[in-house]
């Protein structure tokens, strides 16, 4: 795993990583899966994005230099790669979170946390348990894979355990995927999973079917992120705050000043 996360720009075929694991690669993938979840190649996919992400937030390099410098060799399969994982582009990821704020996103729980989602054939509904007290807010979606990647299908932010409800968009397969996020000094750190994110908690397939009423009641209790876990690559915060804020205003630019004012 160490290998993984110190060499993100270089080629790792399979049978790499398995001759430094000192196994056989069928051996390797078959149990890098039973212990993350994912192959190796979308492992490090997911460092190499996460990567990215942190140097867009922290530094002044450009999308170009930060392509070429996490292992992509052409910039389109990268920006096209990471827009469909995290959710927003890279220059929309820097330009939103230039102007991030952990009080915007405050207030966004609190409405949150206050509203009552009407009750509806495709909504999923259960509680959360945090073991303790919550330092953060606790980011909680309904994904259409196993792992939170791309879009969520609904979201919310909850500021302490207990009961959730997420109002699906209609039938199929999805999985209910839940994060703490602790309150970081620098807003910007908000944004990157790997700095901010303390526990995790995962239910699912969840099958809703047409007529079939919601699915629940689920029970999640949070437990410690640990480095097999894959890097968390949405971007919760900023979607949560767009998707707010496009409730009430329908220009792009509105948006990006309701996020980060």
């Amino acid at each position: 795993m160490l290998c993984l996360r110190e060499r993100l720009d270089d080629e790792l075929p399979l049978e790499r990583m398995a001759e430094i694991a000192g196994v056989s690669p069928f051996h390797f993938l078959r149990m890098f899966r039973r212990f993350t979840g994912v192959t190796p190649a979308l492992f490090l996919s997911a460092l190499r994005l996460e990567e990215a992400k942190r140097l867009l937030l922290t530094t002044k390099r450009s999308v170009t230099d930060i392509c070429f410098e996490v292992g992509y060799n052409s910039l389109g399969t990268f920006t096209t790669r990471f827009t469909q994982l995290v959710g927003l582009s890279p220059a929309r990821l820097r330009r939103l979170g230039s102007g991030f704020r952990l009080a915007a996103l405050a207030e966004l729980a609190e409405r949150l946390a206050a509203a009552v989602p009407n009750a509806g054939p495709f909504n999923v509904f259960g509680t959360l348990d945090g073991g303790g007290p919550v330092d953060g807010v606790i980011f909680l979606g309904l994904f259409a894979h196993s792992l939170p990647q791309e879009r969520p299908l609904a979201c919310t932010l909850l500021t302490a355990s207990g009961p959730f409800q997420l109002n699906a968009p209609g039938p199929g397969r999805h999985y209910v995927f839940a994060a703490s996020f602790s309150l970081a000094p620098q807003p910007q750190d908000f944004l990157l999973a790997s700095r901010s994110v303390r526990q995790v908690a995962a239910s699912g397939p969840l099958l809703l079917r047409a007529g079939g009423g919601p699915a629940g009641p689920l029970s999640l209790r949070l437990r410690p992120l640990s480095l097999l876990d894959p890097p968390l690559l949405v971007a919760l915060p900023l979607l949560l705050a767009e998707r707010s804020a496009r409730a009430v205003v329908h220009d792009p630019d509105a948006v990006s000043h309701l996020v980060s004012s």
